[in-house]
């Protein structure tokens, strides 16, 4: 919507701290047009008057809370029409959830950051402007689906009648009396030859789909109809979709147009116009709406081939459907109906009617139980995971483009807390996509606003307890979002290669931080440093570790790069030049996060290893667990045989390093020694030590 302020955008502050109105009205002149109330009261009255595009509102006030203003807002506008942004002190989970539930378009802790908050209404403005182009975009789904020959009918059992829509009585051919009955339907306008067909369709209690003929005549128009029932108090209601697919018939441009040739699921375009037709026909019953995205997909096809990519699509649309049986009492669905591919390696499936959210649930468990079975690709057992948001109709959304949006964020979520799972959608995932928007607009700009900065946790010799080196950890310390955490910014670092540039940094911060150590006095230290797998694949990897040495005259040996074991799946060209380049300059390499991957014996052979690092999760299982001290003690032999180091990460506890020593581990570290510290912390540490 649009204020009455000529083209000025206008915002609406409802706030009792007159510092807060000061503060916010001066941070948005020039940009906006802001009015400014004290209590919910004068809000409410303002908004009656005066619309405008935007409010930004208290939770704390006077008279009424901001919850409370917010829902009569809603009350009359949408968030589209109208954001609401509230604003609090309180920073928990219950705050944002209530906020959410009251119907804010997004929320803004206390004290406001200016930067924070443009960035908020912009991101607002730019939602609610999406939403008219929503509302455009369905007008056209509407013409293109009079274009396409697509049309539907409700059939009400219970008093009986018939409701067509104008498409479908123009593939009925225009009749004018249009069908009163189910039974006249059959007579009059359905083939006699398909007319049991017909019949047998519409005694299934499920969404099933067939092609019937209409009319008598030898070239009768043929049609596919897609068919769902519901339960309403009145009684049973039939929701059909008929698509006219007389030209189609037998030509495999219609196969083309409407399923996915490497799956043979039905395509984003087909899934959709399924799932608008359950939506419309929904009512008051629930439907879900699950994304399911495979874990892993890009690197299968990096190490693989597309060929190979393609092979597991199929294993997975095959798991899909296995998953959701037809006489499901949870789906209720045809399977071809049901079950769509998305694009790339997404799938999207429609689950209902259910009963409540624990129903879908259940449908993810036995989907991820059956994609648990390992797939034969290859020559070789292939894993196969998968992770999956889950978002309820109407509880979530009621249109098919906020199911899906709010589906796909709670795949994310899964995804990010380690794939193989589910998770339902929160709208405490909405405060955690605008962090995640966040991260990805301001790290490009992270390392030359001085932000980045490294912290060096020691490692140490495990019979002495002596410092014998350090791991280089990146660090980021966000104006707004406060420490961000490694795992939440190295993956956007990959995805827009901006770790080339930071992944530089932080060999040069490193080698200069021991140049700084030697200058005081300790010379003998080595420091591990964390290389991305798109750093190895650089073609000016090599020059930048070089320029490195070069400039702060340290020794080779002193630098040790720690690369993860999928990098040995890789056989380009780049890579192995600059593994070997790296052995051939004497640069340490180790391996780590060892136990996790996929590394074989041979694979390790053949690499320039110093050290391989034993993952923590190993580590933690050692105190009780027979089978975990044997594996460390034959992966410590391995290491002895080929000539490198072994450590052990995440070390916590005293039994742990009497076990680790007697296992014959040599190195460790983890915060049983130290956590990470600032570098001037570390060379405390070292210079502390009895024997310096």
């Amino acid at each position: 919507m649009s204020g009455s302020r000529g083209d000025d955008i206008s915002v609406v502050l409802i706030d009792d701290d007159p510092l807060v109105r000061s503060l916010v009205s001066q941070a948005l002149r020039g940009s906006y047009t802001v009015s400014s109330v004290a209590t919910g009261t004068e809000g409410l009255a303002l908004l009656a008057r005066d619309p405008p595009d935007l409010v930004l509102l208290d939770v704390d006030l006077p008279d009424i809370d901001g919850f409370t203003v917010c829902r009569k807002l809603r009350a009359h506008y949408t968030s589209e029409e109208l954001p609401v942004l509230m604003l609090t002190g309180n920073q928990d989970d219950s705050a944002v959830e209530a906020a959410f539930e009251a119907g804010a378009t997004d929320f803004l802790a206390k004290p406001v950051s200016v930067p924070l908050l443009r960035q908020r209404l912009r991101f607002a403005f730019r939602a609610a402007g999406a939403f008219q182009r929503v509302i455009e975009n369905e007008r056209r789904l509407a013409r293109g689906h009079e274009l396409a020959g697509i049309g539907q009918f409700e059939w009400h059992v219970g008093p009986e009648r018939l409701v067509c829509t104008p498409q479908a009585l123009r593939i009925l051919g225009s009749p004018e009396s249009p069908p009163a009955s189910l039974e006249e339907f059959f007579l009059n306008h359905v083939h006699p030859e398909d007319a049991a067909r017909a019949r047998a369709l519409f005694s299934n209690e499920s969404l099933v789909e067939a092609e019937i003929r209409l009319g008598a005549e030898g070239d009768a128009p043929t049609v596919r109809i897609y068919l769902e029932v519901a339960a309403r108090p009145s009684g049973k209601v039939f929701f059909v979709t008929m698509h006219d697919i007389s030209g189609s018939v037998g030509d495999p441009r219609h196969k083309l147009a409407y399923y996915d040739a490497a799956t043979g699921l039905p395509n984003r375009q087909l899934f959709e116009s399924r799932l608008d037709a359950a939506l419309q026909s929904s009512a008051a019953q629930r439907y879900a709406v699950l994304f399911a995205d495979i874990d892993g997909f890009k690197n299968v096809n990096d190490t693989l081939g597309h060929l190979a990519g393609d092979e597991l699509l199929r294993h997975a649309a095959a798991r899909l459907l296995a998953s959701l049986r037809i006489n499901d009492s949870i789906g209720r669905m045809a399977l071809s109906g049901s079950v769509g591919r998305w694009g790339g390696d997404e799938f999207a499936v429609l689950v209902g009617p259910i009963a409540s959210a624990r129903d879908a649930e259940h449908v993810a468990a036995r989907i991820l139980q059956q994609a648990a079975e390992p797939v034969r690709m290859g020559g070789r057992d292939q894993s196969f995971r998968l992770s999956i948001g889950i978002a309820i109709y109407p509880d979530h959304g009621r249109t098919r483009h906020e199911l899906i949006r709010k589906a796909d964020k709670a795949m994310y979520e899964a995804k990010r807390a380690g794939g193989n799972s589910a998770r339902l959608y929160e709208p405490v995932m909405e405060v955690q996509a605008t962090r995640r928007s966040a991260i990805e607009a301001d790290l490009p700009q992270a390392l030359e606003a001085g932000q980045l900065w490294l912290a060096y946790q020691p490692r140490f010799t495990l019979d002495t307890l002596a410092i014998n080196g350090a791991e280089a950890l990146l660090r980021w310390n966000h104006p707004t979002l406060a420490a961000v955490r490694p795992n939440e910014f190295i993956g956007v670092a990959e995805r827009n290669r901006s770790i080339l540039e930071i992944g530089r940094w932080v060999i040069e911060q490193a080698a200069a931080e021991l140049s700084r150590w030697r200058a005081a006095g300790v010379a003998d230290l080595r420091v591990s440093v964390n290389v991305s797998p798109i750093q190895l694949r650089g073609t000016d990897f090599i020059r930048g570790l070089t320029d490195a040495l070069v400039e702060t005259q340290i020794r080779p040996q002193q630098i040790e790069l720690e690369i993860t074991e999928s990098i040995l799946l890789e056989q380009t060209r780049e890579v192995t030049d600059n593994l070997r380049a790296i052995r051939d300059m004497g640069v340490g390499l180790a391996i780590d996060d060892f136990g996790t991957g996929y590394s074989s014996l041979s694979a390790l052979l053949a690499m320039p290893l110093t050290a391989v690092k034993l993952d923590r999760s190993i580590v933690l299982q050692i105190e009780g667990s027979a089978g975990a001290r044997s594996a460390v003690q034959a992966i410590v032999t391995m290491c002895r045989g080929i000539g490198c180091t072994f450590v052990a990460e995440g070390i916590d506890s005293e039994e742990q390093v009497r076990i680790l020593r007697e296992l014959g581990c040599t190195e460790g570290q983890g915060f049983w020694f130290s956590e990470p510290v600032a570098a001037h912390k570390f060379l405390e540490r070292v210079r502390a030590q009895p024997n310096r």
